[in-house]
């Protein structure tokens, strides 16, 4: 019988509770702010890309379209956080496909 250790219990643990995660399909307001996030990292690294958007979102500013604006400051707490989920994932895929080039 194969001795199961304490890191493969609590990977086998991690994994299911992954799995247990629903994908997110994101509304217009959320797709155009991932959007402008996805470009923006072109600039900036994450943390100030979204620092930017917050930011200048909620004041007069010229470096963001009305449509940005608009659709950052129509979202809730909840639809923040899952376009903050899918940035992140979206990221760490591109830096998957620049680390391997």
């Amino acid at each position: 019988m194969k001795k199961v250790s304490n890191a493969d219990k609590v990977f086998a643990e991690w994994a299911e509770t992954f799995e247990q995660i629903q994908p997110v399909q994101l509304n217009g307001y959320q797709q155009i702010v991932l959007e402008w996030l996805q470009g923006d990292i072109q600039k900036r690294n994450p943390f100030a890309s979204i620092k930017t958007l917050s930011c200048r979102a909620d004041f007069d500013s010229d470096s963001l379209s009305a449509e940005v604006k608009k659709a950052y400051n129509k979202l809730d707490k909840n639809q923040e956080f899952h376009v903050l989920r899918m940035f992140g994932e979206w990221g760490l895929s591109q830096n998957g496909k620049t680390r391997k080039n």
